[in-house]
């Protein structure tokens, strides 16, 4: 408050001495008016020739360029002072913007938005303010100095309690949030990282189910062959078991001659020569007995066909082992093919791996990072709110 009680003081005092410098001017040409013709003379002597009237130490040398536009650089009330001031205002109220910018960023914690409108408008009044309005430098040059007085100082001793309360909160809820932020990154790479182990696992797996599937079209291939193979010599088996079929059935004829029902040949032999006599009895009388006689010496012709009867048995041997030994063997042989080119392959392998979730990896790192920041938003708040108190009150202390 004292310090715009004495800029308004200043005001005042500066428009009395504009009123003191007319009222002046005001004089000095009332004055001239008064003078008489010799004073006139003298004046315009002077003029003319000022060596005569003047002391020679106070005439002015020439100067250079350099030199003249240097004095107006620095003369005030000139067009290059003017320029120069402006200049200087500008880029200074530049510079105090990006300071105000860099104070509501990284000690009030202000919205990038927030921060960029504000110094905007801070910008707009500060570097034309200092560029053309002689009051804004004032009050600018009369602030700068405030920070080294009584009450600068203790506005910078409650700044530094300010940052000394609200810092270490600050950045332990800062702490907190980057390690919920850390906490869902590790997650993920723990998820990638099982699932890149889960793929090393499947690797060999998957080289041997590919190896068996090369393996297996090859045992294909040779199996077509061999089918091949056994097609034809089911064939030739075929054609064997035709013949062998045929000269079963030849000898199956031949031994039905020989059959036991009807006996062998040399059996029927006897039998008829049995009968013959049989019926010679029945036929002829007592007396006569002797002339059937004759028939046990005409049955010895029945010992011509004897040989035939050994004929029959060896058929009978042949139709009963032979072709029970060659059925035997073809099965074996059918057994033995089948033995050799029986094809089993059989691979099995299970892994299993279930991962049951009902968020992801994602949505859970957005919900741990939305549930630290809800409880530490309140906080964070208070702390924002007393910082900018705290600094509105240090600016308060400034101003008085």
């Amino acid at each position: 408050m004292i310090f715009f009680l004495r800029l308004l003081k200043a005001q005042m005092l500066k428009s009395k001495l504009k009123n003191y410098i007319e009222t002046r001017k005001y004089s000095i040409k009332e004055e001239e008016r008064k003078h008489n013709w010799c004073s006139k003379c003298c004046n315009w002597w002077k003029k003319k020739c000022p060596c005569c009237f003047s002391d020679p130490s106070k005439v002015k040398t020439s100067y250079s360029k350099y030199e003249k536009f240097r004095i107006s650089l620095f003369t005030q009330g000139t067009y290059e002072n003017y320029i120069l001031k402006s200049i200087i205002g500008f880029l200074s109220g530049v510079l105090l913007t990006y300071l105000f910018f860099i104070f509501f960023i990284l000690q009030l914690n202000f919205p990038l938005g927030s921060a960029t409108t504000m110094c905007s408008i801070f910008g707009l009044i500060l570097s034309l303010g200092l560029a053309y309005s002689y009051k804004i430098r004032c009050i600018v040059f009369l602030l700068l100095p405030q920070f080294f007085s009584k009450r600068g100082r203790q506005a910078l001793v409650a700044y530094a309690f300010i940052l000394a309360l609200t810092g270490p909160a600050k950045n332990t809820l800062h702490n907190m949030r980057v390690l919920s932020e850390t906490m869902a990154c590790g997650q993920g790479k723990l998820k990638a990282a099982v699932k890149s182990l889960i793929d090393l696992i499947k690797k060999p797996f998957y080289a041997i189910k590919d190896s068996m599937k090369q393996i297996m079209e090859k045992i294909k291939v040779v199996v077509e062959k061999v089918k091949e193979i056994i097609t034809t010599l089911k064939r030739i088996v075929k054609s064997v078991i035709g013949v062998i079929k045929s000269a079963y059935e030849w000898l199956n004829s031949v031994v039905s001659m020989c059959g036991k029902k009807l006996g062998t040949p040399f059996e029927r032999c006897e039998k008829a020569f049995g009968q013959a006599y049989d019926s010679c009895i029945e036929t002829v009388p007592v007396f006569f007995d002797v002339l059937c006689k004759v028939t046990d010496f005409v049955q010895g012709v029945c010992y011509i066909v004897k040989p035939v009867d050994y004929i029959c048995e060896l058929f009978d041997f042949v139709s009963d082992e032979i072709v029970n030994f060659v059925k035997k063997k073809l099965t074996e042989f059918s057994s033995q093919v089948k033995n050799i080119f029986y094809v089993s392959v059989k691979f099995s392998h299970n892994f299993e791996f279930h991962t049951e979730q009902s968020k992801s990896v994602k949505e859970i790192a957005a919900n741990i990072m939305m549930e630290v920041k809800q409880r530490s938003e309140k906080i964070v708040y208070f702390f924002d709110w007393m910082s900018f108190v705290f600094s509105f009150f240090f600016l308060y202390m400034l101003f008085q």
